[in-house]
């Protein structure tokens, strides 16, 4: 499809930055598919609890939130699809309780995100999407822990400029290759 086709759609994106990804395969029809609810949350494959850099994040951001967010499970603020409503107002949400934190030294977006997609006017609207499922893979952890830490399940794998999912499965969006100088030149060649 055209990106004046997939733009035409009743859902819409938001990445971080468009630099930070890639598509290997045309998103509408994984979403087609498989999207059921407003907005589709993407796993980061682990606890808040089990990695440094989200429990300073979130833990000194949202004290008062922190005892039940460390046992959840991570979602990718930086890869949120959904419907544009339901997006625009999610975005909102967002950004005001980035205001609102008790760490202003931290970037809260990522900890506010994940605090709003599990409260009670959030959450009967979010799909909550494992990254085996194969629509988002988030390299990060994987690039920067490698097999370190405590993960909820098996992370991407990268085969030579494809990743893949543990079914050998093609991803649909790839989000944070460019923490990987190699992979990202891989990348970046692959799609000039």
């Amino acid at each position: 499809k055209t990106a004046y086709e997939i733009y035409q759609c009743d859902w819409s994106s938001d990445v971080c930055s468009s630099d930070l990804i890639i598509f290997q395969k045309d998103p509408t029809e994984w979403l087609d598919k498989w999207m059921q609810k407003d907005i589709l949350a993407f796993s980061e494959s682990l606890k808040f609890g089990d990695e440094e850099w989200a429990r300073l994040n979130a833990g000194t951001s949202f004290p008062m939130e922190w005892e039940s967010l460390q046992h959840e499970e991570i979602y990718c603020a930086g890869t949120i699809v959904g419907k544009k409503e339901a997006i625009r107002d999610l975005f909102i949400d967002i950004y005001r309780w980035s205001l609102t934190t008790a760490n202003p030294q931290q970037l809260a977006d990522q900890a506010a995100y994940n605090i709003l997609i599990h409260m009670h006017q959030w959450k009967d609207k979010v799909q909550f999407v494992k990254q085996q499922e194969g629509f988002a893979a988030q390299l990060h952890l994987k690039l920067k822990k490698g097999d370190t830490l405590p993960y909820t399940e098996e992370l991407p794998t990268i085969e030579g400029d494809e990743i893949k999912n543990s079914k050998g499965e093609l991803y649909t969006l790839v989000h944070q290759y460019d923490r990987n100088e190699e992979l990202k030149k891989i990348i970046e060649n692959k799609y000039k």
